[in-house]
């Protein structure tokens, strides 16, 4: 699987028996970044490869940041890193699949693209999903998933999480309610700062200032997220604070080498400030 992993990153063809194995990029967690479904140790889990030779280490990265969100009070699958031949494989557990009677259950799943009616996962506003938890959500749940899309784009703005399309956020059928709910995060990976008129951006629209990645942006429409701007002032607060104490701990505990992590600490500077 690994050759397999390999050959798409260097845009190569895969082999019918080779291809059955990976997730097709239109999936709600497809993406760039090779993925494949797999079994381990009795559940099912997306694997996301390493790169060879990768400059940094990106699975390790992007576990220390998903435990790092949930200290933040975002919620996160079960997640892992394993060593398979010597390359990073990153496993996050299906949320899409729950057990009943000794069978694998599907739960229906939407982006935020379908939810909201985008034709364009690149073009949005957090604004956008908020009022799509407001229409579409469980009415006593949507207090509740609002703070927590509020907590998602500020922990994206303290790790410069620019990857944050509407792809990248997805909403759960409840089947009794027949409603939706806000899945478990996913995607959550520090970035490097882009340059020219992109630094400093997330994708989506956070406040006022558009797409601009800073607190006040976030504080400036924290009423969409049916939050006073106390109740708001306080979570940045707390949520600036954690990422700031743990952040070097998260990523040591994941196994990012210490030479890595003044590389890593531009990610982390909007929180460090």
């Amino acid at each position: 699987m690994l050759d397999a992993v390999d050959k798409i990153l260097n845009h190569e063809e895969l082999s019918p028996s080779q291809r059955r194995y990976f997730l097709r990029g239109s999936s709600p967690v497809g993406g760039a970044q090779p993925k494949a479904l797999v079994d381990y140790d009795g559940k099912k889990w997306i694997a996301k490869f390493s790169k060879e030779l990768e400059i940094l280490p990106t699975c390790r990265i992007e576990l220390a940041a998903m435990r790092l969100a949930a200290k933040c009070g975002v919620v996160v699958p079960s997640c892992q890193v394993l060593d398979v031949g010597g390359r990073d494989v990153f496993l996050i557990e299906r949320f899409d699949r729950t057990e009943k009677a000794d069978k694998q259950i599907r739960r229906h799943m939407l982006s935020a693209t379908s939810l909201i009616g985008s034709d364009d996962p690149q073009k949005g506003a957090y604004g956008d999903v908020a009022m799509a938890i407001r229409k579409f959500g469980i009415p006593s749940f949507i207090k509740k998933d609002l703070e927590e899309m509020f907590r998602r784009m500020v922990f994206n703005i303290l790790v410069n999480n620019w990857d944050d399309h509407l792809r990248n956020h997805a909403f759960l059928l409840d089947r009794a309610a027949g409603q939706w709910r806000l899945s478990p995060a996913y995607d959550i990976v520090p970035q490097p700062m882009r340059d020219g008129d992109e630094a400093n951006r997330l994708t989506l629209v956070v406040g006022k200032m558009g797409a601009r990645a800073s607190l006040d942006n976030a504080l400036s429409r924290c009423g969409d997220f049916s939050l006073k701007l106390n109740q708001a002032r306080d979570i940045i607060k707390d949520m600036t604070q954690i990422v700031q104490d743990e952040w070097i701990t998260e990523n040591k505990a994941a196994g990012v080498k210490v030479d890595k992590l003044k590389m890593l600490e531009e990610s982390y500077q909007r929180a460090l400030k």
